[in-house]
């Protein structure tokens, strides 16, 4: 909702807000990742600070973020975002051609993901230290890994993952 709003094209007669410029593709998917990681924070500091269950406190911060949305909507008269800068539909939709094979740029940028998490999972110290948390947070508190932390950077992640995907 986010990037779709400010991915408007200037020329777009519905656009929420008119009197501002399409912004470069670029900022708009770093903002809406910033979104997505401070609401990743707020998931990981629920989830190791005040002990509350993952799956309650995500659908809780879902239920919020809807909320959000809801009255983002209401204020904006409720019409669908429509009118893509021509820039952003084309690296969401756009394809790879190579003689008739063709890729989509989603699939690349999927590809893209699969491996720095193979990167992350593993060659560093906090791939190894996400396993041990997954495997007995105890016993990896034992071993000295700060699971708090690591589970402010582990939801703090996957909230970025989760805006990119929803760019």
């Amino acid at each position: 909702m986010v990037a779709a709003t400010l991915l408007q094209s200037m020329d777009n007669a519905n656009k929420v807000f008119p009197e501002m410029a399409t912004m470069p593709i670029a900022l708009v998917i770093l903002i809406v990742c910033a979104i997505g990681a401070v609401i990743g924070l707020i998931n990981g500091l629920i989830i190791a600070y005040l002990n509350v269950t993952p799956f309650i406190t995500t659908l809780g911060t879902m239920i919020i973020v809807y909320g959000i949305n809801s009255l983002y909507y209401d204020f904006v008269g409720a019409s669908p975002i429509s009118g893509f800068d021509s820039g952003f539909s084309t690296f969401a939709q756009g394809l790879f051609a190579l003689g008739s094979f063709r890729l989509s740029y989603i699939t690349f940028y999927a590809l893209i993901a699969v491996a720095f998490v193979w990167v992350l999972w593993n060659k560093t110290r906090f791939g190894k230290n996400i396993f041990a948390i997954g495997g007995n947070p105890e016993a990896a508190k034992v071993s000295g890994v700060n699971v708090g932390l690591n589970l402010l950077m582990i939801y703090a992640l996957s909230g970025v993952f989760y805006a990119f995907g929803g760019c």
